[in-house]
């Protein structure tokens, strides 16, 4: 009986890397996990901001300016033809 020798590539790698190169990537995905876990964390919404937006619409001192909505209007048509 054969026996097939089928070289896994993935062990292959992992043989060749320095121990100082796996600590290094895996104290940068250690970051990274704790860094989404933050941002997981945070409102969705900014709820002083929207209590501000709120009480100047009812106050009817809320003012949106023509150029601000062009500039957002203009960046987001951009992002979506570069995307």
């Amino acid at each position: 009986m054969k026996v097939s020798k089928t070289r896994n590539p993935a062990i292959e790698i992992s043989k060749n890397i320095i121990p100082e190169e796996k600590a290094g990537l895996s104290t940068k995905a250690t970051d990274i996990q704790q860094v989404k876990e933050t941002i997981d964390k945070l409102p969705n919404i900014r709820e002083g901001k929207v209590e501000d937006l709120k009480n100047q619409l009812e106050q009817g001192i809320y003012n949106v300016s023509g150029d601000k909505i062009a500039e957002k209007m203009v960046g987001e048509s951009l992002v979506d033809i570069i995307a």
